[in-house]
């Protein structure tokens, strides 16, 4: 994990380039899975993450929502009943989502 300096603040981050590896891997994994559809969260990444930065401002400004409605839509999924591909896609995803959250939820101001 790197440290970044954010508003002249150090916190540590998800590595970007993790964050947008483990999408490309899980959607291979999961590319026939119906039980959830990490599309939208796909969207997200695409559109936000450039040269291995994550831009969470731009998150933060026009896909909030649809990251919120992504984490509320893994909450109702059910991943006990899944494969173990389809499991581990759920969980790294949850985690990938909720830590770009928890990123941009921790100072709002500074974005």
């Amino acid at each position: 994990m790197k440290m970044r300096i954010i508003a002249n603040r150090k916190v540590d981050l998800p590595n970007p380039s993790f964050v947008l590896s483990s999408l490309c891997v899980l959607c291979v994994l999961c590319g026939h899975s119906q039980a959830q559809d990490h599309s939208k969260f796909d969207t997200i990444l695409k559109a936000a993450v450039k040269d291995e930065r994550v831009d969470y401002a731009l998150i933060k400004a026009q896909y909030y929502s649809q990251l919120q409605a992504y984490l509320d839509m893994l909450a109702e999924a059910k991943p006990s009943a899944a494969p173990r591909d389809e499991q581990l896609a759920y969980y790294i995803n949850l985690y990938n989502a909720t830590m770009i959250k928890a990123v941009i939820d921790r100072d709002p101001a500074k974005f």
